[in-house]
């Protein structure tokens, strides 16, 4: 058993006053074993915790000091992290000599950063203070570091998380309610059933980023066009098109009206359009249009889960245990290539090309040639403010770092991109030899169409089912109107959970707004505009 399982507990001693105090491996005691009470009442009255709406406190000791924090302060929650699961049992599990302790949510310094994510929400728990038993971080001072590193890095993560819900929260929402109306108003025939569809996994599934590396994979995707599924992410779409490269499948995620201009070009009624339910209605509707097929998915939005367990409530058994309503395809940090690659994935390709998913800014370009930016800019274009400018302030917008040069030529990349790097270097590492870039002399690259198996012509080829399940959305937004005015009135019920943390992404919106969080207001907000 290594060290970093065991518990940093070892046994059990009494105060004078008869409270049972645990020892740490050291023989120390994690509280004064004279006056522990007093001890924890100092501890609860420190300044730090003042202000604080969330406080996680290092090291569980005799529980003291948790027990008196929770009565200072009843409307914060109070979160302990605890060196592994070996020592938070050690002191749960043990008997507590008739002290009622207060219930307290507990993670481990393996499990904090995953923790904080799932469970801190700025613009409804106010402020963040992490702090430790003192005993606790003199026992094991580089476990603290390490879990004041971790929680740093969470806290980060958590407010670019929340900086895009402030940003977008609002429209989310709307999409995800007319998108789930246009999905229960097509014709069934329009409608993609993922987990009946087949897939022609044979091939090499190709993601199209819209980097400036992109341009580089044309030549190969137009001598072997046949041997590849290509799956554009929106941006890239038009690129490909402009090149007489028609996508199998255009993958969409941005909830913007402006990502319908990704779709003034030439559309095929073979393209399968991908679109996350929160995504601009004007695209699916677009698709429709043209005739072709729309297959929704959810890449993670609470209020999208909420229609799913409603879907499962209102269906038989046997069919809501069938498969969900809709797929999911996550699409970390929010970049639409992520969400490509997890539809591939998903499908079931075991080779997985990409181009283009550059994430930094390379050749001095944006993005590839032939994006809606081109013809976005040229358009607006002046002698005393070209294009090329336009595209510099596109580029500059961020702070831009040096991040290594490609073919010899430099490349820039900002904190946003380092993120999505980060998250697609991730998915890749948990897929090894599964997703590698497009290049011609790559071994991994498919034979040619022409030396396919004749046999293998019928799995190679893609079957769409047509999605015949029922889902009313009329009752299902009367079914969320009733379940809002019960939240708003303090009126639990079975899905009071699931319809709060729906409000969520909302209220991050709301709060940035109005600069405070105010559960009446958001339900009547939405509630009043959204007129479903």
């Amino acid at each position: 058993m290594s060290a970093f399982s065991q518990s940093c507990y070892i046994s059990w001693t009494k105060s004078k006053s008869g409270i049972p105090i645990p020892l740490y491996v050291n023989g120390k005691a994690a509280a004064s074993v004279y006056n522990p009470e007093q001890e924890a009442l100092r501890f609860a009255s420190l300044d730090a915790f003042k202000n604080a709406g969330f406080i996680l406190i290092a090291g569980l000791g005799a529980r003291l000091h948790i027990n008196e924090l929770a009565k200072r302060y009843p409307n914060s929650r109070i979160a302990a992290v605890e060196a592994n699961k070996a020592s938070a049992d050690f002191i749960v599990q043990s008997k507590s000599g008739g002290i009622s302790y207060a219930k307290t949510d507990i993670c481990t310094a393996d499990t904090v950063y995953d923790f904080l994510l799932q469970n801190y929400f700025p613009p409804v728990d106010g402020d963040f203070c992490l702090y430790p038993l003192r005993s606790w971080a003199d026992y094991q001072p580089e476990l603290f570091e390490r879990i004041k590193t971790e929680t740093e890095r969470a806290l980060k993560d958590i407010a670019a998380d929340i900086s895009t819900q402030a940003r977008f929260g609002k429209i989310w929402h709307k999409n995800i309610m007319d998108n789930l109306s246009l999905y229960a108003d097509m014709p069934s025939s329009s409608r993609v059933d993922f987990f009946k569809s087949r897939f022609p996994v044979h091939k090499t599934a190709f993601v199209a980023g819209a980097g400036p590396t992109l341009e580089s994979c044309f030549p190969i995707l137009k001598k072997n066009r046949e041997a590849y599924y290509i799956i554009a992410t929106d941006t890239a779409f038009r690129a490909l098109n402009a090149r007489g490269i028609q996508p199998d499948v255009f993958v969409s995620i941005d909830p913007q009206q402006v990502s319908v201009h990704h779709l003034h070009t030439r559309i095929k009624a073979e393209t399968l359009f991908v679109c996350d339910t929160s995504c601009s209605p004007l695209v699916p509707r677009k698709a429709l249009d043209a005739g072709a097929k729309i297959l929704f998915f959810n890449s993670n939005h609470p209020l999208c889960f909420l229609a799913e367990r409603y879907y499962a409530a209102a269906s038989s058994a046997a069919a809501s245990a069938h498969s969900p309503l809709f797929p999911f395809f996550a699409s970390s940090e929010g970049t639409v290539t992520i969400a490509a690659v997890n539809f591939a994935l998903k499908a079931g390709f075991t080779k997985i090309a990409t181009g283009g998913a550059d994430f930094c800014y390379t050749d001095g370009k944006a993005y590839t040639r032939g994006s809606y930016f081109d013809a976005l800019f040229g358009s607006i274009s002046t002698r005393l403010n070209g294009a090329e400018h336009l595209f510099c302030n596109l580029m500059y917008a961020k702070t831009l770092e040096y991040d290594g040069t490609i073919n010899g030529t430099p490349r820039f990349t900002t904190e946003l991109l380092k993120a999505y790097r980060k998250s697609f270097d991730k998915l890749c590492a948990q897929h090894p030899n599964m997703i590698f870039p497009l290049t011609e002399d790559d071994n991994r690259m498919p034979p040619h169409a022409e030396n396919v198996p004749e046999k293998n012509n019928q799995i190679c080829k893609a079957f769409y089912c047509e999605d015949t399940r029922r889902f009313n959305a009329r009752d299902f937004a009367a079914f969320y109107k009733t379940k809002l005015t019960k939240l708003q009135k303090g009126i639990k019920t079975d899905f009071t959970q699931d319809v709060y943390t729906s409000l969520l992404p909302y209220a991050a919106y709301f709060t940035a707004r109005h600069g405070f969080f105010d559960l009446q207001k958001i339900v009547h907000e939405i509630v009043l505009k959204f007129r479903y």
